[in-house]
């Protein structure tokens, strides 16, 4: 108990100086965004952001260790702890604002603000120890590692986000359909509508959503001729949300009824997609969109969707998808945006789209009643 009591003393004492106190207040700016950053339940999905997530990590403990030992070293050394709690929380407010400029991104302005404030108390605490700590002889080389340092975060960002990952990480689907005339037990006639969607890349794949039309026409002729509205019938979403891996496929199938006066049946399939290792949802996260976010649509529903990073999470707005139906003809739209930009009709934000990769691809069928069982029909993809 004696012990104890000499250490709280001590520390007492020290904190008594007002020195100590104006150090320690240098840095609680910098120690609440190591916080945040430790706190942040987000997992790195790439090796790229794993490595940026693992140097800001170090830096948040560095942080917090030089802040704790701040209020127990002595007097000697409380200079030596503030200056290099200073350099790693300043390196990491430069990481936040560096990922603020990272494409397709909408800053978390709160946190923005608080990196500028570190970064300012960085250089102030540095002034402050500066005449006490000796042990430091600025030099040009000195200087130049620093600056190298300091940019070597934001560099590394800006490559992986903008180069490295786009050009090794690119996601490519293809799809086959195939419908054939079947009598059921009960005498009835039906088209057996087959199809699969390939991922021919070797990174996983996102569906965000899909959809397939059947027509059936009396002839060609007509087929030019009238209006799909009359004659074509939307199907059931194919393939839902969620994943097809690297070099694997995707079956789906359906039935159609079939009408002996329109033999002529066109398939239309549509998948929209997008990076698996970006694109990935909270789980739980949908829910039905409320009337702000809905705005002039309807049927909308929410998903919010992972940060790639625990950097990216703590520095930018949190991204979600919404599906709706914006043009009022009962199919749904797709949209990706930042919450402070969740309003339905969403406006377009390519760049968006781009940093997760979301793609459409589409190909169709056309076939008659008249092939066999077991044949495959000529088509055209």
């Amino acid at each position: 108990m004696a012990g104890k009591t000499t250490v709280w003393h001590t520390l007492v004492l020290r904190l008594r100086n007002g020195d100590r106190w104006k150090l320690l207040g240098l840095l609680v700016p910098g120690v609440v965004v190591s916080v945040l950053f430790q706190l942040s339940p987000t997992s790195s999905s790439t090796g790229a952001a794993l490595l940026i997530d693992t140097v800001c990590l170090l830096l948040s403990i560095t942080t917090l260790l030089g802040a704790a030992a701040l209020l127990v070293a002595a007097e000697a050394n409380a200079a030596i702890w503030t200056a290099v709690a200073c350099l790693t929380s300043g390196l990491l407010a430069v990481g936040v604002l560096a990922t603020t400029y990272a494409p397709a991104t909408s800053a978390d302005l709160r946190v923005v603000g608080l990196a500028v404030v570190v970064l300012v108390l960085t250089f102030v605490g540095w002034h402050r120890v500066g005449l006490r700590w000796t042990g430091i002889r600025l030099s040009a080389t000195r200087i130049t590692v620093a600056v190298l340092t300091v940019a070597a975060l934001p560099v590394f960002t800006f490559w992986q986000e903008t180069t490295y990952l786009p050009s090794q990480l690119k996601v490519s689907l293809s799809a086959d359909l195939s419908a054939t005339a079947l009598e059921a037990t009960d005498g009835t006639l039906h088209w057996r509508v087959s199809g699969s969607v390939q991922n021919t890349s070797e990174v996983r794949a996102s569906t965000v959503i899909s959809a397939l039309i059947a027509c059936q026409w009396a002839s060609e002729a007509e087929r030019g001729e009238l209006s799909r509205e009359d004659r074509c019938t939307p199907l059931p979403q194919p393939v839902r949300r969620g994943w097809i891996d690297g070099k694997s496929e995707l079956d789906f199938s359906d039935s159609v009824v079939l009408d002996p006066r329109t033999p002529l049946l066109e398939l239309r399939f549509r998948i929209a997609f997008a990076r698996g290792d970006r694109l990935r949802e909270v789980t739980d996260s949908e829910r039905d969109a409320d009337p702000e976010e809905s705005g002039s649509c309807s049927n909308g529903k929410v998903v919010e969707l992972q940060a790639t990073s625990r950097l990216r999470a703590l520095a930018l707005e949190p991204s979600f998808l919404m599906f709706a139906d914006a043009d009022g003809d009962g199919d749904l739209n797709y949209f990706i945006a930042a919450k402070s930009d969740l309003r339905c009709p969403v406006r377009g934000d390519q760049a968006r789209e781009d940093y997760y990769s979301v793609a459409e691809f589409g190909t169709s069928w056309v076939g008659w009643q008249t092939a066999a069982e077991g044949d495959d029909p000529d088509g055209t993809p």
